[in-house]
């Protein structure tokens, strides 16, 4: 990086050229090279993308008898929105967010209301065990019921010191059937593209959900420091 000072013909250049980017920052004006960003694994982000959408067009799809019992199992097993838990959700977002769940687990969506009484349980992130690359351990410790849930693994790439958001560095890594005290993976480094560190500071989220009875059970985010195990 270097800086550079503009004469009275040209007062300021912003943004990239040909590889180069000019800024302003605290200190002045600067140029450096352009960083050649890489995106692993394009084509499974992609297929993450759709898949939302692909739940939507499901639902459009239905009957109306169909939609009618996703939107009375709805009423009758009360799931609270993500951002208001007191707010129940409707018919089609039960539909939308089980399939959604359901597609990144690799099973084919669900069209029929699923049935089955509530479970009431929880799961929190507890630690990041880096195995031999490219292993790593993401364990949890869980309370309540949990019986029959299958859990989703979502991480990010390891966060600076004085960052404390993770909500959108998390990616979906990979998941199984729910069992034991964690999930091993090797997809870390085929996602982020990289293996990470001893002491790096990782986001984790865990989603559990049943694919019977449609219920869903969230953890909190929270950043857990690596350690070799």
């Amino acid at each position: 990086m270097a800086r550079i000072k503009y004469s009275a013909l040209i007062d300021e250049i912003q943004g990239s050229i040909g590889g180069t980017t000019f800024q302003r920052n605290q200190y002045g004006f600067s140029v450096r090279r352009k960083p050649n960003m890489i995106i692993p694994r394009r084509r499974l982000q992609a297929r993450q993308k759709a898949i939302l959408p692909a739940s939507t067009r499901a639902w459009r799809q239905l009957t109306t008898s169909e939609r009618d019992s996703w939107n009375t199992f709805a009423a009758s097993n009360p799931q609270g929105i993500k951002n208001n838990p007191a707010v129940p959700m409707s018919g089609y977002a039960v539909f939308t967010r089980l399939n959604t769940f359901r597609q990144l687990a690799g099973q084919t969506l669900l069209v029929d209301a699923p049935s089955g009484t509530p479970q009431s349980g929880s799961i929190e992130p507890a630690s990041v065990g880096l195995s031999v690359d490219p292993t790593i351990e993401f364990s949890w410790t869980t309370t309540g019921d949990v019986t029959g849930m299958r859990v989703l693994l979502f991480a990010t790439s390891p966060i600076p010191e004085g960052v404390e958001a993770v909500r959108n560095r998390l990616r979906f890594i990979d998941n199984e059937s729910f069992g034991g005290a964690g999930i091993e993976t090797d997809e870390y480094p085929t996602i982020f593209g990289f293996f990470p560190s001893d002491g790096d500071r990782i986001g984790v989220k865990f989603i559990l959900y049943n694919p019977s009875n449609g219920w869903v059970i969230r953890s909190i985010s929270k950043i857990l420091v690596a350690t070799t195990i």
